[in-house]
């Protein structure tokens, strides 16, 4: 009888993946994932599921959920159904476009409740292969991009910006095939303003948010977004920033919503958080006017939100020399959020903060 190592290594080769692509996705060494196919070590929970992700069209599934439901190293018998769910994106399931556009609004709805992101990330990946199934159509397309780059956004989240390159790219892809101005322009603002902060896609996210406000042709809120981006990433000084952020505010003022239900809701509230950071960011004197007014206007229960209005106040108590009290403000705040609702932006914030894991210290942006 096969060892589930040598079930999952034929499985990959059916699919006609490599072990290099596996193990950038999966956050997984490519030298671990050959001696768990050739059997030197057992596979864990984790690599289970990496490929059932990975390779949802499975032959050897009843196999392999069998070992995760007997396995001491797979956990609670219950993500034996979650990797069904995941497999069973195999069979084309019969929806039409209006109903792909309420389960892609379900998933962004979840999206935002930052516990459930490892689940979203399975049902994603079972509804992306069966949304492949339907009829193509324009709109069918447009909602693979969204999908797509929504999936991305799940692999940013849990195992960080490389390893929602490739998915964010291909989100782009699908927006493009379907030749709709507001899904081309969402996908890659929304994937921009994610890599914005990264090194080595800087460069791709400054094309992208470029690439967004070009292709607009009306206000929308990858439009927003793409501003912000280019605030971040383009301006050239303290005046081209608060150019990108008049421009994203005119955006809203036409698309803007009174709740953030889904990731791509835009209320008020969550824009002048976002656009108070940045103010923070370049040490700008109406920042700490700007987080207050974030501050007013954000609603009860938004505590992650809250948090990153803390660390914006750490940003401009650093910028002032008072090294220590911002330290201590984005210790605070990061305590008062439980460990599940800390996304990767409040993370990143409080490692450049702080200097942790040799990161390199908060850099602001002061034009001349």
């Amino acid at each position: 009888m096969a060892t589930i190592g040598a079930i999952l290594k034929a499985e990959r080769r059916a699919a006609g993946g490599n072990l290099a692509a596996l193990a950038l996705r999966s956050g997984l060494s490519r030298p671990y994932l050959s001696n768990i196919e050739n059997g030197v070590k057992p596979p864990t929970r984790q690599v289970v599921l990496a490929y059932g992700l990975e390779y949802p069209n499975m032959l050897s599934r009843r196999e392999i959920i069998a070992y995760l439901a007997t396995s001491a190293a797979a956990g609670p018998a219950a993500l034996a159904f979650d990797l069904e769910q995941a497999l069973a994106a195999s069979i084309p399931v019969a929806h039409s476009p209006d109903d792909w556009a309420e389960v892609h609004r379900a998933h962004s709805r979840s999206f935002m409740a930052l516990p459930e992101v490892p689940q979203v990330r399975m049902r994603l990946w079972s509804d992306l292969s069966a949304i492949r199934g339907t009829t193509s159509t324009r709109k069918v397309h447009a909602l693979t991009g969204r999908m797509t780059t929504l999936y991305g956004q799940t692999w940013r989240e849990l195992d960080g910006p490389d390893a929602a390159v490739d998915w964010y790219r291909r989100g782009v892809a699908w927006a493009d095939t379907s030749g709709d101005p507001a899904t081309q322009v969402w996908s890659r603002a929304r994937a921009a303003q994610d890599l914005e902060d990264q090194p080595l896609h800087v460069g791709l996210a400054r094309t992208w948010a470029n690439e967004a406000v070009a292709i607009a042709d009306r206000p929308t809120t990858g439009l927003v977004l793409a501003h912000l981006t280019r605030a971040v990433l383009v301006a050239r000084s303290n005046a081209d920033v608060l150019a990108e952020l008049d421009a994203a505010d005119r955006a809203l003022a036409r698309t803007g919503c009174d709740t953030a239900a889904t990731d791509e809701d835009i209320p008020w509230w969550r824009h002048a958080v976002t656009r108070a950071g940045i103010l923070a960011g370049i040490a700008h004197p109406g920042a700490e006017a700007a987080i207050d007014q974030a501050a007013r206007a954000l609603p009860a229960g938004h505590a992650r939100y809250s948090t990153h209005l803390e660390l914006h106040r750490a940003v401009l108590e650093h910028a002032r020399g008072d090294h220590a009290s911002a330290l201590q403000r984005a210790q605070q705040a990061v305590e008062s959020l439980s460990a599940d609702r800390r996304s990767q932006s409040v993370r990143r914030l409080v490692v450049e903060l702080t200097g942790d894991r040799g990161a390199r210290p908060v850099v602001l942006k002061r034009f001349r």
